[in-house]
C-alpha cells in the first residue's frame, strides 16, 4: 500500500487504513495484545493515514470476514474492488486502476 501510495498519492489518492488491534497496554477478545500504531508505521515507513478502531466498528459497516482486508473506494463512496488477504497494491493493473478512478 506504501508503494502505491508512493506512486499515485501525487495525484489525489488517499489511503485510510484501519487497525482493529486492542490498544497498547490491552488485550483484545482473541487474547492478543494490542500495540503502538504510530510505531508500527514508523517502523514500516508507512505515511498514510491509519485509524483505530479497536470495537471493531469497521468489521460491522463493511462486513469484512478476516484480516487484512482492504477496499478501493470511489470519490462516490462505492466500492470499486475489494480484497481478502495480502496483494501487490502497486501492480500495474491496480496503479491503473487507480489512476483512472482519479481521473474520473
Amino acid at each position: 500500500m506504501e508503494r502505491l501510495y508512493r506512486a499515485v498519492g501525487p495525484e489525489g489518492l488517499r489511503i485510510v487504513a484501519v487497525s482493529i488491534d486492542a490498544g497498547e497496554g490491552e488485550i483484545d477478545a482473541g487474547g492478543h495484545p494490542g500495540g503502538n500504531i504510530a510505531d508500527f508505521a514508523g517502523e514500516r515507513g508507512l505515511t498514510f493515514d491509519i485509524w483505530h478502531d479497536p470495537e471493531g466498528r469497521i468489521q460491522s459497516t463493511y462486513r469484512t470476514t478476516g484480516v487484512p482486508e482492504s477496499f478501493l473506494i470511489d470519490r462516490d463512496g462505492t466500492i470499486i474492488k475489494k480484497v481478502i488477504g495480502a496483494t501487490e497494491w502497486d501492480s500495474p493493473a491496480t496503479i491503473e486502476l487507480v489512476q483512472r478512478q482519479l481521473k474520473e
